[in-house]
C-alpha cells in the first residue's frame, strides 16, 4: 500500500503544481475564464483567482512532507469537488469557457474536465486513506512508483492534447 500512496504523492503534486505554474505564467486568462463562467460575482473573481493558486501550492506544498501529505490529499479534494462544480454551474449555464485549468488552452470546459477531476480526486481520497504508511521501502520501487505518478500526472494536467489525438481529422483540420 506504501507504494499506492506514494504514487498518488507524486500523481497529484504533480497536477497541482503543473497547474500553479500555468496559472502563474497566465494568470490574467486564468482570472478572466473564471470571470466568463459566471458562476460567481464578477468582483469576488480576481480573490478567488487568488484563493485558487495559493490553495494548488498548499496541495502541493504539503504533499511534499510526508506528515502533512494527509492535509493535501484532503485539500485536492475539497478542490477537485469544487471544481467540478463550478464546471457542471457553467455548462448548465451554456458557457463556452476555455479551460485554463494548466494555461492557455481553447478547449472549452466540458464532461471530460468533470471526469478528469472525478477521477483524480478518488485518487486522493485514496492516498488520504491509506496515507497512514510505512517510509520504508525498495529504492528502485520508490523510484519507478515515483516516476509512474510523475508521468500519470502529466497525462492529466494535459487531457485535452490527449483526448485531441485520438480525435478523428477533419478535412479543416490537419
Amino acid at each position: 500500500m506504501q507504494y499506492l500512496v506514494l504514487g498518488a504523492e507524486f500523481l497529484i503534486g504533480t497536477v497541482f503544481v503543473a497547474a500553479v505554474m500555468s496559472k502563474l505564467v497566465a494568470f490574467h486568462a486564468f482570472d478572466q475564464s473564471l470571470r466568463e463562467m459566471r458562476v460567481l460575482p464578477a468582483r469576488w473573481a480576481y480573490p478567488v483567482s487568488l484563493a485558487v493558486v495559493a490553495a494548488e501550492c498548499a496541495v502541493f506544498l504539503c504533499l511534499a512532507v510526508p506528515v502533512a501529505a494527509p492535509a493535501g490529499f484532503a485539500l485536492a479534494c475539497f478542490l477537485m469537488g469544487a471544481f467540478s462544480l463550478a464546471i457542471l454551474m457553467a455548462l448548465r449555464r451554456r458557457r463556452q469557457v476555455p479551460c485554463r485549468c494548466f494555461g492557455s488552452s481553447t478547449t472549452p470546459l466540458g464532461m471530460a474536465h468533470v471526469i478528469r477531476n472525478g477521477v483524480l480526486a478518488v485518487v486522493a481520497a485514496t492516498g488520504l486513506l491509506l496515507s497512514d504508511r510505512d517510509t520504508t521501502g525498495e529504492a528502485a520501487a520508490i523510484l519507478v512508483t515515483a516516476i509512474t505518478g510523475t508521468l500519470l500526472g502529466i497525462t492529466a494536467a494535459r487531457l485535452d492534447d490527449v483526448i485531441k489525438l485520438f480525435q478523428p481529422v477533419s478535412a479543416g483540420r490537419e
